[in-house]
């Protein structure tokens, strides 16, 4: 599975849990991916960076200097690898 599943006994309803990541441009909606081992660390966050962030910058023909990164200030967005 690339993606977890639990069945809930009591209503029989199987549940799907699917982490993505996600980024928002002043022209709309920017690619997604998809975090397939269901956890954000810092290297698979600069993959991301690298690959999908890039890669919506690049569709919506935006440079680097005329974009802002914004996000929380989880341990792995501060990280001196990131």
């Amino acid at each position: 599975h690339r993606f977890s599943t639990q069945v809930n006994s009591r209503t029989n309803l199987i549940v799907f849990k699917l982490i993505t990541w996600d980024c928002i441009t002043a022209k709309g909606s920017g690619y997604r991916c998809q975090i397939y081992n269901g956890v954000m660390d810092s290297k698979v966050y600069q993959h991301v960076l690298g690959t999908t962030y890039m890669e919506t910058l690049d569709y919506c023909g935006f440079g680097k200097a005329q974009v802002y990164l914004q996000h929380d200030n989880d341990p792995k967005y501060k990280s001196k690898s990131t």
